[in-house]
């Protein structure tokens, strides 16, 4: 399948000195990294690690069969698998993600599921050299907190949504209320004896995250807060797929203390123990906002 594409550019620049530009390209570039060396944790994990919010991105987006959709950040694929079946053999995703390795992991899946109406773009945000106002919506699932200039990325989306389209896009919640990624990391920490960071709301603030869609022009704009479900078949899976989606933990072990490697790992599973339960999967409960806009007619 070809996109048909139009020059335009690019999104993150926009309004920005050489100086936040190189900032941008940094951030840009640490993300990549990040997730070219989690990729095979995902390709490894990520079909144990069951999640209940992909349905929530059809439902807000008004996503309908026939439809044209972009997705920002595709990752593993679990959401581009429900938007290609949602949108069905007349209807087509565009699935973009900054890793090409992520990407290869997502398109395995997808045509391991049978579908021949996905096409995958390596590119950011502010790299997507797409038609002009040719989406019905655009989904993002916990890539926006991600990006070194929401705001400029907001604008490009908009840009590309036929007016009436939507966007939608969630980010996870800050600190302890994501105890799938505050758990392992608190852990980790404690066992090298390293204090536990504080980082800035951004857009785990509901109001920072309106402000940011408002401000790229959207109108009915609404975030809202909602549990994002996720559940392990046992500590060790929860402790295993930890260890091979979390690279910078990684590092960290290897840093400070690499014959703890073990006993580290052990204590995480042991963690993940607490919130067994009656089947004996590991659930963590998530605190994660969705944001909405609608591109004004």
């Amino acid at each position: 399948m070809r996109t048909s594409r139009k020059s335009a550019p690019p999104g993150t620049r926009i309004g920005l000195s050489r100086r936040k530009v190189a900032m941008a390209d940094d951030v840009t570039a640490r993300t990549r990294e990040f997730f070219r060396r989690a990729a095979d944790g995902w390709d490894r994990w990520g079909e144990a690690m069951q999640r209940d919010d992909t349905a929530r991105y059809v439902d807000s987006a008004a996503v309908a069969s026939g439809d044209r959709v972009l997705e920002i950040g595709a990752g593993g694929g679990e959401q581009t698998l429900v938007l290609a079946e949602q949108v069905g053999p007349h209807g087509s995703v565009v699935a973009t993600d900054l890793s090409p390795e992520m990407l290869d992991v997502a398109a395995r899946r997808v045509r391991e599921a049978g579908f021949s109406n996905v096409e995958f773009v390596t590119a950011g945000v502010g790299e997507l050299d797409l038609e002009e106002a040719s989406f019905n919506s655009c989904v993002s699932g916990f890539t926006w907190e991600f990006l070194a200039d929401p705001l400029a990325a907001a604008i490009r989306v908009k840009s590309l949504l036929v007016p009436g389209g939507r966007f939608v896009a969630s980010v996870w919640g800050q600190g302890a209320s994501v105890p799938m990624r505050a758990l392992v990391g608190t852990v980790v920490l404690s066992e090298l004896g390293i204090p536990q960071p504080t980082y800035p709301a951004g857009l785990a603030d509901p109001d920072e995250f309106n402000r940011v869609l408002t401000g790229a022009g959207f109108a009915d704009v609404s975030v809202v807060g909602f549990p994002a479900r996720m559940r392990w078949p046992n500590p060790s899976a929860y402790a295993q797929s930890m260890d091979g989606l979390a690279p910078q933990l990684q590092d960290l072990i290897e840093a400070h203390d690499p014959q703890k490697t073990e006993q580290i790992w052990d204590a995480v599973a042991q963690a993940a123990a607490e919130h067994v339960t009656e089947d004996g999967a590991v659930l963590l409960v998530n605190q994660a906002f969705l944001g909405i806009g609608v591109r004004p007619r």
